[in-house]
């Protein structure tokens, strides 16, 4: 494994927020629909993603050990997560995101591999009279989009990685139990702090005076620190497209193929 690095002090959603409004913006000036071959997604206005620590689809409420769910082993788990986040991995990440801006409601699906700050990987939107495939790339802090198999571009600053475990501020966490996710008992960790998420790295040429008014970040990882799942809510508001509009956001992440080698290189 490579050395550990240092991590901004706090985690960037930029481009949950900011590649959806790129892929709302290009459907809506586009000629012809911008629709390629994506999974299944959920209807806009669906309950949205599962917060349930279970990545097995079970709609059942995790489960606490005996002894009321209490982790005498966080501090353990928490350091064994720290050293994971600060060394560089490879994995895959599924994220499924509800977004409300305003009136209007879309799902997305964000399915990547991650190879320290690099990814590789395909995100689906759809809402109200949108539904748009895009195939992205993040190389060496740039991040490139295809939609529908049409030519490569090079996407705007403000948007970067969808990893929610590259910048995240461990030391905010807190323990709150041992329960069952996907099978396996796990540390559950969580923080309402609202300066977890940097706004200046969601802000730029989507949105602009962006007020976050609660946060919260769930997570949920293995003794040795691995993560499984994670859950990250938060609302607030902000300047969307010269109008002042409410943002609202879920969005849950499930981690496998931990040490898998990924090559992700940028596109020719």
């Amino acid at each position: 494994m490579a050395p550990p690095t240092n991590r901004p002090a706090a985690l960037s959603a930029s481009v949950l927020l900011g590649l959806v409004l790129v892929l709302v913006a290009a459907a809506a000036c586009s000629p012809a629909p911008l629709v390629g071959a994506s999974p299944a997604v959920s209807p806009a206005g669906s309950a949205g993603p599962s917060v349930e620590p279970s990545s097995s689809g079970s709609d059942a409420a995790p489960a606490a050990t005996a002894g009321g769910g209490a982790d005498s082993d966080a501090a353990a788990a928490l350091d064994a997560f720290r050293a994971f986040v600060q060394t560089d991995q490879s994995f895959h990440m599924r994220a499924d995101m509800l977004l409300t801006i305003g009136s209007l409601t879309l799902d997305m699906e964000v399915n990547a591999d991650v190879a320290g700050g690099d990814e590789k990987g395909t995100i689906d939107v759809r809402g109200a009279g949108t539904s748009v495939h895009m195939d992205i790339l993040v190389v060496d802090g740039t991040a490139y989009g295809r939609i529908a198999q049409r030519d490569w571009i090079v996407l705007p600053a403000d948007t970067s990685s969808s990893n929610p475990l590259l910048g995240l501020d461990v030391e905010g966490l807190e323990a709150v139990g041992i329960v069952n996710a996907a099978g396996q008992l796990a540390h559950h960790f969580r923080t309402d702090d609202v300066s977890m998420i940097d706004t200046s790295t969601i802000t730029g040429t989507s949105i602009t005076e962006l007020r976050l008014d609660t946060v919260g970040f769930d997570v949920y990882v293995t003794d040795d620190g691995v993560p499984i799942t994670a859950v990250m809510e938060f609302a607030g508001a902000g300047t969307v497209e010269g109008a002042s509009q409410t943002i609202e956001a879920t969005v849950r992440y499930d981690f496998s193929k931990f040490g898998e080698p990924v090559v992700i290189e940028p596109p020719i």
